[in-house]
């Protein structure tokens, strides 16, 4: 496995977090080693490698100029044949219950014939309450050169109190271009030939997960070289359709369709709303010039930041509230009710593209629109909402039909948009009478009556 084999065994060879092993080096350098460390991370960011390696560090003979482990000391050699009388390491899934922890502490109380002893619990989360209540008790008087690693990827479940008395070190997870470098050492470590797409490919469909990463990069060194094709056998990467079917939805629905369907017969649906999240994301980024992935990919999400234009925000406002769900109808519901929204021009990119047609076939010199007045007004206003752009039509079209002296042309107007209101007069405006000019306007029509 390539997870195991390629382990980082010193500082030098982990990849980032550049901060943390600054961190590390630096307290090692200065001798200010503290009695407990808590390592925070999500799966397989690293954080039992970092705490072995800083581990084999603080017993190690003779140490680096970056502090990391000479791996070649009998300090060293022993540690990493699991021998090394300084060191325990246990696993809290099976040792979590409260006379484990208090057997330890007993066997700590002997003298041992390395300076510092090391303690490392790994997925401490999953020690009992009674095991974190005993070592609440002994990491606040701390035994002297005995050092407490924890590492957990659910640091909530550690009691407030003990979280307090550790330093704590939070691991970032790697980005894409992290397991990427990984890949490609690891491909150079092991002589094989690879594409830089198909390594691009196995970095996204990782979950940016080293592990996750190196087990299928194993899984494809079977088939040979490292290519697109031999990636897809194991780990599949529908990037590109989703990039097609973006582009599609705003003016071809059946193709659109098609491709939906093929990727529900492939991957989760739920897979598919993270994809199209993603890909909006990236057709933003590049719209800032910032480029992620293969030449390919970003060949792909560029059409589609072309093709949407300043509608990706309201896409992805609504593919955000969409993403949770995994059933296949809903899926395929949103891509006609999104497909509607294009016809409704409620998705306005600023610059509008023709939907007729994709927009690698537009020509790119348009000429000016010299229309009336009212049609000006009315590409001013194609990037408003949907709700603001339908208030100020209806306003265009109001002055419009008060212009035309075509009455059925007013009707149409008025079907359309709604009946013409008359202004009323401000209550304000209005002259009072006195009664005296009332009464005589009601005597006049009353003459007028018996008349």
């Amino acid at each position: 496995m390539f997870g195991t084999e390629f382990r980082p065994l010193d500082f030098d060879s982990v990849i980032g977090l550049d901060n943390i092993k600054d961190i590390l080096s630096s307290a090692l350098t200065k001798g200010m080693i503290d009695p407990a460390y808590l390592f925070v991370g999500s799966l397989s960011s690293g954080k039992t490698t970092l705490a072995r390696i800083f581990a084999r560090s603080i017993l190690c003979q003779y140490r680096k100029e970056n502090s990391s482990p000479c791996n070649e000391c009998s300090s060293c050699l022993s540690f990493l044949k699991d021998r090394n009388p300084g060191y325990i390491e246990i696993d809290a899934a099976n040792n979590s219950s409260k006379d484990k922890i208090q057997e330890l502490f007993e066997s700590l109380r002997y003298e041992s014939v390395s300076n510092f002893r090391i303690v490392l619990f790994d997925e401490c989360h999953n020690l009992s309450k009674e095991a974190k209540d005993a070592l609440l008790k002994h990491t606040e008087d701390p035994i002297e050169n005995v050092v407490f690693l924890f590492c957990t990827t659910e640091v909530d479940k550690m009691p407030g109190t003990l979280r307090s008395r550790c330093i704590e070190i939070q691991l970032n997870q790697p980005t894409e271009e992290d397991i990427y470098n990984k890949l490609v050492s690891i491909c150079k470590s092991k002589s094989l030939n690879y594409d830089e797409d198909a390594i691009h490919n196995l970095a996204r469909s990782s979950g940016r997960y080293y592990r996750f990463a190196e087990n299928k990069l194993r899984a494809v060194s079977y088939l040979g070289d490292i290519t697109v094709e031999n990636v897809d056998k194991v780990s599949p990467v529908y990037m590109e359709q989703v990039c097609e079917l973006l582009v599609m939805l705003s003016y071809d629905l059946p193709e659109a369709l098609k491709i939906s369907d093929f990727l529900i017969s492939r991957v989760n649906v739920k897979v598919i709303y993270e994809s199209i999240l993603k890909v909006i994301v990236d057709a933003i980024k590049i719209t800032t010039d910032i480029t992620t992935g293969s030449p390919s990919y970003n060949a792909s999400v560029k059409k589609v930041a072309q093709q949407y234009g300043s509608a990706l925000y309201e896409m992805l406002t609504y593919i955000i509230s969409k993403n949770r769900f995994t059933d296949v109808t809903m899926l395929q519901s949103d891509i006609l009710v999104m497909h509607y929204k294009f016809l409704r021009d409620q998705f306005a990119p600023k610059n509008p593209v023709n939907n007729k047609q994709p927009v690698s076939e537009k020509e790119e010199n348009k000429k000016p629109n010299r229309k009336t007045d009212a049609a000006s007004s009315l590409n001013e206003i194609a990037h408003l909402p949907g709700w603001k752009k339908e208030d100020a039509v209806r306003e265009i079209m109001r002055k419009k039909r008060s212009e035309r002296k075509d009455g059925r042309v007013d009707e149409k107007f008025s079907d359309q948009c709604g009946p013409e209101v008359e202004e009323k007069t401000p209550q304000s405006s209005r002259r009072s009478i006195s009664p005296e000019e009332f009464r005589k306007s009601l005597g006049g029509k009353a003459n007028e009556r018996k008349v």
